[in-house]
């Protein structure tokens, strides 16, 4: 399979606008707090989804990652489930947004650790009494700039609609367009945050941006160690 092949196949799943954390049947997310803890568990749902054409469920990904419900899953937490579903992922630091866009175009989706006030926003989208305005307050109490992201027809209707949220979240760079880089954000498809977009389409300097949102004062991500989508 060649990067165009891959991009298809990651595409095909990714406008099936399905598999967020939330709005999943309740009797299959009720490992992962029925969605809250599951944005990194989401991630793996898709990847098994693109990479072995398998439908498999939030409890079962939580399930082979041996992770509690309680919480989010760690990074070797995740590995471990991904290595069960048989894909060879690592934990990888300090890659920067060039790296990240060379292993998603040849190998396939990268998961990447962010703080989601660096996530770009839905422009215009109003929730809990603010509308996004492409400006977030970071974990330091600081104003910055985040921008927009786009959908699939290039329309700012895609992106960060929870603004009031701003901790660690996993989002998935799925594939790289020639209009901007594809990215799945799970925390969409609540009751209160309907909206289902197939994907962010932002630009590198926003995945740089997410990437060095990460508080530990280096990127991190988890990617496959060769292609997982062949």
């Amino acid at each position: 399979m060649n990067v165009k092949q891959r991009r298809d196949r990651v595409l095909e799943v990714l406008h099936l606008r399905n598999r967020f954390q939330f709005g999943q049947p309740k009797k299959k997310t009720s490992k992962t707090g029925y969605g809250k803890f599951a944005c990194t568990d989401t991630c793996i749902q898709l990847i098994v989804k693109i990479a072995k054409n398998k439908n498999v469920s939030l409890n079962e990904v939580r399930k082979r990652s041996g992770a509690p419900s309680t919480r989010g899953l760690r990074g070797s937490e995740a590995r471990q489930a991904l290595r069960r579903f048989g894909m060879d992922y690592e934990v990888m630091y300090g890659k920067d947004a060039d790296q990240v866009i060379s292993m998603v175009k040849n190998r396939g989706p990268v998961i990447l650790a962010e703080l989601y006030w660096a996530h770009p926003e839905w422009k215009g989208y109003r929730y809990a009494g603010q509308t996004m305005d492409g400006r977030a307050i970071d974990q330091h109490g600081k104003k910055r700039w985040v921008g927009y992201a786009k959908d699939r027809w290039g329309k700012f209707r895609a992106g960060k609609t929870q603004w009031n949220f701003i901790g660690g979240h996993a989002v998935l760079v799925g594939t790289v367009l020639d209009e901007g880089i594809a990215v799945r954000d799970p925390n969409h498809n609540s009751p209160v945050r309907p909206e289902r977009p197939a994907y962010d389409v932002i630009n590198k300097a926003q995945l740089t941006r997410m990437l060095r949102s990460w508080p530990t004062g280096y990127t991190y991500i988890l990617a496959p160690k060769s292609k997982v989508v062949n």
